[in-house]
């Protein structure tokens, strides 16, 4: 993930790096250790997340405020307390956040209904 600015808003894509996922449950909030509040919108490869990164414990995690989902074109809201490591690891994934390819009204493909690693995995 490149440099950013800490407490500003920010525009990243999710993409599981390595190990064919096709999205990330999202994640509680790492200053807590809570879970988040569902994952009935987890974010698949190519959602465009939308919210502030933090550095916590020494790892960047994404506190996401909205997001336009894989093949969509639209933001859409996103429930407090939903959050997304900007890296999964060498073995969960690699990087799961990067530069965004698109613009907003872009339409990224459709990806399966598959998801790993799930939540409780090592980040």
């Amino acid at each position: 993930m490149a440099a950013s600015t800490e407490g500003e808003v920010q525009i990243f894509k999710m993409a599981v790096s390595t190990g064919g996922c096709s999205g990330v449950f999202w994640r509680g909030d790492p200053n807590t250790g809570g879970s988040p509040p569902d994952n009935s919108d987890w974010p698949k490869n190519g959602a465009l997340l939308k919210g502030i990164i933090h550095t916590v414990k020494g790892a960047q995690h994404l506190q996401v405020l909205e997001q336009v989902p894989a093949g969509g074109n639209k933001w859409q809201p996103v429930a407090s307390g939903k959050w997304m490591p900007a890296d999964g690891g060498s073995s969960n994934g690699g990087q799961w956040l990067h530069a965004p390819d698109r613009e907003v009204e872009a339409t990224a493909a459709t990806e399966p209904a598959l998801s790993c690693p799930r939540p409780g995995a090592s980040v």
